[in-house]
C-alpha cells in the first residue's frame, strides 16, 4: 500500500512537491500538462470560439459567410483570437498558429 493515507511515512519525509500534491489533493499526472497537450487545448479553444462567432455572425446553421464583408469580419475575429490566446498562454502567435494548423483535422 503506497498511498500516503495508508503508509506510516511521516510528512517531513516527503519532498516539497509531494507534500503540496498530497496537501492540495492534486494527484494529477504531470504528463497531462506537457506542451503538446497545452497547444492542443489552445487549438480547441480557438476552434470553439471561432465557430461560435461564425454561427452568430452569419445567421445560418453552418456559419458560412454570405458575402465578402462577413468573410472579412470572420478573418479579423480569427486573427484577434490567435493574438489573445498567444498572449494569454505565453506563446508566440506563430506557435499558436502552427498548433491550430496541426490540430485542424481534429476539431473541424
Amino acid at each position: 500500500m503506497n498511498e500516503p493515507w495508508h503508509s506510516n511515512q511521516h510528512r517531513s519525509d516527503l519532498s516539497p512537491t509531494e507534500f503540496m500534491r498530497e496537501y492540495l489533493a492534486t494527484f494529477i499526472d504531470e504528463d497531462e500538462y506537457d506542451e503538446e497537450n497545452v497547444l492542443r487545448h489552445i487549438a480547441h479553444r480557438y476552434f470553439s470560439r471561432c465557430e461560435a462567432y461564425d454561427r452568430g455572425l452569419c445567421q445560418n446553421e453552418r456559419g458560412i459567410p454570405r458575402d465578402g464583408y462577413e468573410l472579412a469580419l470572420i478573418n479579423k475575429h480569427a486573427r484577434t483570437v490567435i493574438e489573445e490566446l498567444s498572449h494569454y498562454y505565453g506563446y508566440s502567435t506563430q506557435t499558436v498558429f502552427s498548433a491550430i494548423q496541426r490540430y485542424s483535422l481534429y476539431f473541424t
